[in-house]
């Protein structure tokens, strides 16, 4: 084989090589990004949750909560739930309704 030659399983195939490595690179990206915004909007969610019941608690005694979030993991839920229980302003979590 000289040296100018390609190896046979590459012949010609340089520009679809090259496009595919590119998509797959994009859907990483894109992975990451959305990956990155999930989390952000679940602390700003978490965040948010947490002033109200501060500010609901120093009103009154005890406030009752209802989130609505979209369709979620149970994992993702367990987290946020696991997040509540651990503030200083939540006395009990009483009911989790789940819709699949």
């Amino acid at each position: 084989m000289n040296k100018k030659e390609k190896f046979s399983f590459l012949k010609g195939k340089g520009a679809s090589v090259g496009i595919v490595l590119c998509f797959v690179a994009v859907i990483a990206m894109v992975g990451t990004v959305t990956f990155r915004n999930y989390k952000k909007n679940m602390n700003e969610q978490i965040a948010k949750v947490q002033q109200e019941t501060e500010k609901l608690t120093k009103e009154n005694d005890a406030a009752e909560l209802v989130i609505v979030t979209e369709a979620v993991k149970e994992k993702h839920l367990e987290d946020a739930l696991a997040h509540l229980v651990d503030m200083d302003t939540t006395r009990e979590i009483g009911t989790v309704i789940r819709e699949y």
